[in-house]
């Protein structure tokens, strides 16, 4: 099924979290630790060195709750406020465990359901797609307003391209801008 926004709305899905990932597309956490504990000492000594200048609050130390709000999953929540609205969003609990953001059906349902509903800035993939219009590049405002990420859209149509062969019997080469039979190969 393919979220609101159609093909691709989808493939703008796909692009945002390729890019919010790292390439890895897989939930992640801020800095890419393998835990809390060390994304927070990551992010404490960048802060006591100043390489955070503009984090005035360091955000991801445990609250009075001994949670933690820090970035996690397919698209980056950070705050308790992220949390809440994405709780809100797909009826899931993340303020009481936060840490599920980094679940990977928890990171995806995140990931489709807030930029279905308008979840992340209140701009809904269907503002930018649909069968009559394609904003590849005012389309980031989905999630971070304009960052000037405007090489989101190529990623995108990449990912339109892989995925309108799904299944076809022939393989995308990244070298070649045509797809190749599988008997080509």
């Amino acid at each position: 099924m393919c979220p609101k926004g159609g093909p691709n709305g989808l493939a703008y899905v796909l692009a945002t979290a390729f890019h919010e990932t790292a390439a890895t597309m897989q939930p992640v956490r801020e800095t890419r630790a393998a835990s809390d504990a060390a994304a927070i000492g990551r992010l404490d000594r960048a802060f006591s060195a100043g390489r955070l200048a503009s984090v005035k609050t360091p955000y991801w130390r445990p609250d009075a709750d001994g949670r933690i709000w820090l970035w996690r999953g397919l698209v980056q929540l950070a705050h308790k406020r992220d949390y809440e609205a994405m709780s809100k969003v797909t009826g899931i609990d993340l303020v009481a465990d936060p840490s599920r953001a980094m679940e990977k059906d928890v990171a995806a349902t995140i990931l489709i359901e807030g930029m279905r509903h308008g979840g992340f800035t209140g701009r809904r993939l269907d503002h930018y797609f649909s069968a009559e219009k394609a904003e590849w590049v005012g389309a980031r405002r989905i999630i971070n307003g304009n960052d000037g990420r405007n090489w989101l859209p190529d990623m995108a149509g990449s990912s339109m391209r892989r995925s309108a062969h799904l299944g076809s019997g022939r393989r995308y080469d990244s070298r070649r801008p045509a797809f190749k039979n599988r008997s080509d190969a």
